[in-house]
């Protein structure tokens, strides 16, 4: 009869050790299905950040075209397209060429 115990017991580890090694198979299934998805995600975003880092340079180089452009603009002509940007600066500093004309004119 002691032996029968003993073959129950051998035998119903085996069967607790068989449940554990499924159970942690599917927890590393389930594990690394979450890293592919993440590791997806990663990629994803790095390409994003990329992406974006490009449309700033663009904008950047755009700006400082505009920039040139209106600097351009303001010392020919005293800003034909810088009161577009800032119109409270451009009534205080500028004088056209109409103003200046009309005030040499008057001295």
């Amino acid at each position: 009869m002691h032996v029968y115990r003993w073959r129950q017991k051998v035998y119903q580890l085996l069967v607790q050790q068989q449940s554990s090694d499924l159970t942690v198979r599917a927890d590393l299934r389930k594990w690394e299905e979450i890293k592919g998805s993440l590791t997806g995600q990663v990629s994803d975003l790095r390409s994003r950040v990329v992406e974006l880092e490009s449309t700033v340079k663009e904008r950047e180089a755009q700006i400082s075209l505009l920039r040139n452009h209106i600097q351009v603009s303001k010392e020919r002509d005293c800003g034909v397209a810088y009161p577009l940007l800032n119109r409270n600066y451009y009534d205080s500093t500028c004088v056209t060429y109409g103003d200046w004309f009309g005030q040499s004119v008057r001295q």
